[in-house]
């Protein structure tokens, strides 16, 4: 029952925004990691997977905390699953679980590529998954081959007696079978599926990579991410370059100085002395009447974090030096859409395409004695995510307290826009409003 409550909710979740987002399909945009320049980027599916290659070569250090990455790298093989667990929870998932977010089977996949199942000792694998020791060793393939050296006759022994026979194999782990490991699948080790992620010793360092399927999961399926959807969708109604000056009416930010730093006024701009300013994308309600007919989010600015920079970070970390060039203690003004674990920035508002480029931003945290946790700016590693046109749509996010004084778009604003009865008609449930 702890396991299906979980996915309950990641299920939800996936319905939940396939109801309330449409209409990404009535622009068109792209991801950075998509092979079709056409295709729609559509939020609902935004996943670790969509995202760029790293576009920088840097390494961070702080007491027992490290971490490098390559200008190439993806983010999946370099995030933790310790890192996305703030923010995501994604150790509470189970490949199960992740078979049904993605609509693939992982379980296909071959034991070596899931490291944190191979290095797994033979007694913590009977303890974590579901009745693993009640199964005849010859129905387990994997470890019928691991315990093949033993002197003990297991032909007919359960994989529980076959370790009271012969003790020596609970130290045993499944990577030391080596490229054998390559020939067996996941599925071949009865009940694996169930088990939680945080239920196998040292989960906290596998990256998003070595997880199968874990990168495809859509971050609104995650764990955690159920309260994020209380946000509101805007539509890219103008982008503006970087001669633009004195934006008063803001939702980009950072959680130190709020999301409604003026530019130029509140935060610096990156490079003054070559004449860049704020850049941004207008954005409009969703009822698209023009200014004649004005709603609470007509008009809002999100500046671009690649002419503009806000305070960021906290603690000790603060003031890492930044690899991407920022100010110290200084990040990419932006939003956070997806929660905190990473910062979406608007990039580079092109007005002669009529096209703005995203990019997602990252930073390091961990915990310092005496002090708690600490946290750099989101200014340490970055990625694309995605380019959209004008009059395409956009996730804002939440608007709390620091976001700007717009509410959400009403039921009757989001109906309009997208072609809906207001009313819950034939197969659309009432959680949808909830938006």
């Amino acid at each position: 029952m702890r396991r299906l409550i979980p996915l309950i909710f990641i299920v939800t979740a996936c319905i939940f925004m396939q109801l309330m987002f449409p209409f990404v399909s009535f622009a068109q945009g792209s991801f950075a990691n998509s092979n079709q320049s056409d295709s729609v980027p559509d939020w609902t599916q935004a996943s670790f997977s969509s995202v760029g290659a790293i576009d920088s070569t840097a390494e961070v250090s702080y007491g027992n905390f490290y971490r490098a990455w390559k200008a190439g790298d993806m983010v999946s093989d370099v995030l933790t699953l310790e890192d996305i667990s703030p923010q995501f929870a994604s150790e509470q998932l189970t490949i199960g679980d992740i078979n049904t977010a993605t609509g693939q089977d992982w379980l296909q996949q071959s034991v070596g590529s899931f490291d944190l199942l191979a290095q797994q000792r033979v007694d913590e694998l009977v303890n974590v998954v579901p009745n693993l020791g009640d199964f005849q060793v010859v129905d387990v393939l994997p470890l019928e081959s691991l315990f093949s050296n033993s002197s003990a006759d297991l032909s007919d022994a359960t994989v529980a007696e076959a370790l009271d026979q012969d003790p020596l194999l609970n130290s045993l782990k499944l990577d030391s079978l080596g490229d054998e490991l390559n020939t067996f699948s996941i599925s071949e080790i009865p009940n694996v599926e169930m088990t939680p992620l945080e239920s196998l010793n040292g989960w906290e360092s596998a990256t998003v990579s070595e997880v199968p399927g874990l990168s495809n999961v859509p971050f609104m399926a995650m764990p955690n991410f159920l309260d994020a959807t209380l946000g509101i969708v805007a539509r890219i109604d103008m982008v503006w370059g970087k001669t633009e000056d004195h934006r008063q009416n803001t939702v980009s930010g950072s959680n130190q100085s709020g999301f409604k730093v003026p530019c130029s006024e509140g935060g610096k701009l990156v490079e003054p002395e070559a004449g860049d300013k704020c850049a941004y994308i207008e954005l409009d309600d969703l009822e698209d009447k023009g200014r004649p007919i004005q709603g609470s989010f007509e008009g809002k600015q999100w500046i671009s974090g690649k002419y503009h920079e806000v305070q960021g970070g906290f603690g000790s970390l603060k003031n890492t030096p930044s690899p991407l060039g920022y100010t110290l203690g200084f990040e990419p003004t932006g939003r956070h859409p997806f929660g905190d674990l990473f910062k979406v920035v608007v990039w580079e508002p092109d007005e002669t395409s009529d096209r703005t480029s995203f990019r997602m931003f990252f930073r390091w945290c961990t915990y310092s004695p005496g002090e708690g946790r600490t946290c750099t700016p989101y200014n340490q590693m970055a990625a694309p995510f995605f380019t959209q046109p004008v009059n395409s749509y956009v996730y804002i996010g939440p608007l709390d307290g620091q976001g700007g004084a717009s509410a959400a778009p009403s039921r009757e604003k989001v109906a309009a826009a997208f072609n809906l009865s207001s009313r819950n008609g034939a197969g659309r449930p009432s959680f949808w409003l909830l938006f």
